[in-house]
Order: structure tokens, then sequence, then C-alpha cells
């Protein structure tokens, strides 16, 4: 079939139609990947300006991190002796609570100061012990207070009672409140 067999009307369809199938053509195997790459690429360089602006909060703070980094360093040698020293206040606090559930008590509150070094005057040098400040209320009755208070008596541990305070609806509801002294020695210290 030849062009100039076609009619007008054909004539006129396919010179609308080519072009349009050329321009489909065009348009799925040319701008859809190119719009793709584009796509990629925005997404890209979003992503690396949000790291470059982490990067620079990053080496804007560099200076608090390394003050920071300093600061902990002069803590280090000490952090063992401190967990040891924590591992204490847990002793102290699983005891006291031992204790309390032995005679039927509670043990409403506690809290553990951090262990310090007592300095004595009749000392030349630094005693080989730690002081932890102790701070525990325990609530029952009558006789369950004053069996957990035997038991605090005749604990092994070094302790002084600082204050005891009492106060009760009856006496069938009691609540010590008690401040001590627990002498703790530090890890490598001969009790």
């Amino acid at each position: 079939m030849s062009l100039s067999r076609l009619t007008v009307r054909e004539r006129f369809m396919i010179a609308v139609l080519v072009p349009c199938l050329l321009g489909g053509l065009l348009y799925f195997f040319v701008m859809v990947p190119q719009r793709n790459a584009v796509v990629e690429a925005v997404a890209e360089l979003e992503d690396a300006e949000a790291r470059l602006a982490q990067g620079e909060a990053t080496v804007a703070a560099l200076p608090g991190l390394r003050a920071r980094r300093d600061a902990l360093a002069a803590v280090a040698p000490n952090l063992r002796k401190a967990v040891a020293l924590d591992a204490e206040t847990g002793e102290v606090l699983a005891q006291i609570n031992g204790f309390c559930r032995t005679h039927g008590a509670e043990l409403a509150q506690f809290s553990a100061m951090p262990p310090v070094t007592v300095p004595d005057p009749k000392m030349t040098e630094t005693p080989p012990y730690f002081e932890m400040l102790v701070n525990a209320s325990i609530s029952g009755s009558y006789s369950a207070v004053h069996q957990v208070i035997a038991d605090l008596q005749s604990w092994g541990r070094l302790l002084t009672i600082d204050h005891l305070s009492l106060a009760s609806d009856d006496l069938a509801n009691l609540t010590v409140g008690i401040s001590m002294r627990a002498f703790v020695f530090p890890e490598g210290v001969d009790e």
C-alpha cells in the first residue's frame, strides 16, 4: 500500500498517530528514566545535606566533648573504687531488707549517701575505710521493728546509729526512722 492511495482522513490519522506514538516511546524510554535519576539524585543530595549538618553540629560540639572526655578521664581511676563501694550500698540494702522480711516488717524507705573517707585528727595518714551514711524507714508491729533493730545491733558490720525516730498510729503499726553510718573497707584492704 502506497501513501498516494490513502485518503486524506487516513493520511491525517497517520500524521497525528505517528508523532504521538514516537512521543510516547520517547517519554517512556528516555524521559521516565531521566526523571527517576533526577529524583534519586535529589534524595541523595538531601541525605548528604543532612549528614553535613549533623557533621557540622558534631564539629561545633567537639570542644565540649573534649572537655567532658578530659573530666571523665580524671575521674576514671576512681571508678573501680566507686563500683566496689556501690556494691557495698547494695549489700547494706539487701541485708536490712532481709532483716525486715525475716521479722514481718517493711523497709518503707532507704537511701545511702556515697561513701566518703573519714579523716581522723589523731591519724597522720588517711584511714583505710569509708563512711557511708544510711537512712532507712522501717514499718511494722512493735515486735517486728524491735527485732529488726536487734538484728542491726548484732550484725557483723561496724555501724553507728546516729538518730532514731518513732512514729505510730497505734502499737500495731509503728514506723521507725533510722540514720546510721556504716563503715566500708575499700577493695584490697584487709578488714
